[in-house]
């Protein structure tokens, strides 16, 4: 994660989790103890975010890592996975790391399989798929995607369609080739790979569409 200060040739560097700390103390620190779920603590986060001083200089790559990690389906984007690097005193929104924990890294290879050959069992992987939203630093997410995404195609309209316009020119086949070299990854896992970034761009593509549902209220 260092390297990222030295390869930018930034003068420093802070996690979201120290600056979201030093600004906000206990308010920030409460959230990670709250019994809130889901929308209810989204809202907080996001509304939390929206105080913070750096909000405007962040807001759109904040929004287009959230869909990012949905696409990928990343349940670990913590507040300690993404930082600020300060380049000439300027704070800039740093590369994206620790991305381990998504495309599926968690299903057995039984159940890959199984997806594979199941668009019900594929939808209802991203429905369950829960994000930690760059701010919740709990070991098990507690947010829905879906929730997340309806959000922000509702309060962030232009960084949403910024992502949702280059979204369809995701080129698979590239992907495809960039995957075959891999050792550890079995020919099913690559093929899985494949589908279920296929299938989330599909679904994230509609519920764009949708613009959020008559009884969902964000």
């Amino acid at each position: 994660m260092r390297h990222f200060r030295f390869q930018w040739k930034a003068e420093d560097e802070e996690t979201a989790a120290s600056l979201f700390n030093a600004e906000f103390g206990s308010a920030y620190e409460d959230l990670q103890y709250s019994r809130l779920k889901n929308k209810a603590l989204m809202r907080e986060f996001f509304s939390l975010f929206k105080s913070f001083s750096l909000f405007n200089l962040l807001r759109e790559n904040f929004a287009l890592m959230n869909l990012f990690d949905i696409l990928i389906g990343n349940q670990d984007r913590h507040a300690h996975n993404w930082k600020v690097l300060y380049i000439n005193q300027k704070p800039t929104f740093g590369p994206l790391y620790d991305n381990g924990a998504s495309l599926g890294w968690q299903l057995p290879e039984e159940q890959i399989q199984q997806q594979l050959h199941s668009v019900q069992k594929m939808n209802t992987f991203f429905k369950k798929s829960r994000v930690k939203m760059g701010m919740d630093n709990k070991e098990s997410p507690r947010i829905k995607a879906k929730q997340v995404l309806y959000y922000l195609s509702i309060n962030y309209p232009n960084e949403t369609r910024l992502f949702y316009n280059k979204l369809p020119d995701f080129n698979l086949d590239t992907l495809e080739e960039y995957l075959k070299p891999f050792p550890l990854l079995t020919k099913t896992r690559k093929q899985f790979i494949i589908e279920m970034i296929r299938f989330r761009r599909m679904k994230m593509l509609e519920i764009l569409k949708e613009g959020g549902t008559a009884n969902e209220q964000y």
